[in-house]
């Protein structure tokens, strides 16, 4: 099956992701994440492309970039590469370290560049709930800063200043619970089916799996939701407990 070619937009500017295969970890330790941000600033230098805000998660990393129609393409290639030679050669591994192209949308209003930039800011807080004006990783305590440094030399701050009016008024804006929708990446580890069976059976008080299939259907509806909210996908938890996807989807 051919892939489906990349959309584009107007305004040039991107909310991208970029995931680890199997939602595997990309970085390990500090200096991973130092270099990764190394070769963000290097390459966004060299091709022209402007860094508006990122997040580096264990497994992912979101950005916010711009004049990406000119360049995002060989942008990305020549930073994912870097980083997986990087990687590959540090923990004497081989093989993908990222899952697939990397992730991309248009961002095309600035109600939207406001909201994706608070998005973004906030994976630290949904991921584990750590206070995301304190988290290294992320760009937003770099913003309050005139101090030029690694984190963030490369960041177009006077661009997403400008688009928020003052310093204030984006701290304000910021510090609001974010409730916006965007394109995710869940930051969860992936189950397999024999912890899966041992967590069903744990969440639920069951020693049999087949004992699910006595529930009347509003328990059983409250059962299959705590199943979700715990991270079990959809299709393993049909998979284990033998009950259809659109009952599990209606949870």
């Amino acid at each position: 099956m051919s892939r489906k070619n990349r959309k584009y937009g107007k305004s040039g500017i991107y909310h991208i992701i970029i995931r680890g295969n199997d939602k595997q970890n990309i970085f390990y330790d500090e200096n991973d994440r130092f270099h990764l941000l190394n070769r963000l600033s290097k390459y966004a230098r060299e091709l022209n492309i402007q860094v508006f805000a990122y997040c580096l998660m264990n497994n992912h990393v979101h950005m916010l970039i711009g004049n990406g129609n000119f360049g995002m393409s060989k942008f990305m290639l020549k930073l994912n590469t870097s980083y997986s030679m990087y990687f590959n050669r540090k923990y004497e591994r081989c093989g993908h370290l990222f899952q697939g192209r990397y992730l991309s949308e248009t961002i095309e209003d600035t109600v939207s560049f406001k909201e994706v930039i608070r998005y973004i800011f906030y994976n630290p807080v949904k991921a584990w709930h750590q206070d995301f004006t304190t988290y290294k990783w992320c760009s937003y305590k770099h913003f309050l800063s005139d101090k030029e440094s690694i984190f963030n030399n490369f960041l177009d701050k006077q661009t997403v200043l400008n688009i928020f009016e003052s310093k204030n008024s984006f701290i304000n804006f910021n510090k609001l619970y974010s409730t916006d929708i965007f394109m995710e990446y869940e930051n969860k580890p992936l189950i397999n089916d024999e912890r899966g069976l041992i967590l069903i059976k744990k969440l639920l008080k069951i020693n049999n799996i087949s004992s699910i299939k006595k529930y009347d259907s509003k328990i059983l509806k409250n059962k299959l939701s705590l199943l979700r909210r715990n991270g079990l996908p959809v299709n393993q938890i049909s998979r284990l407990t033998g009950i259809s996807r659109h009952i599990i989807l209606l949870s």
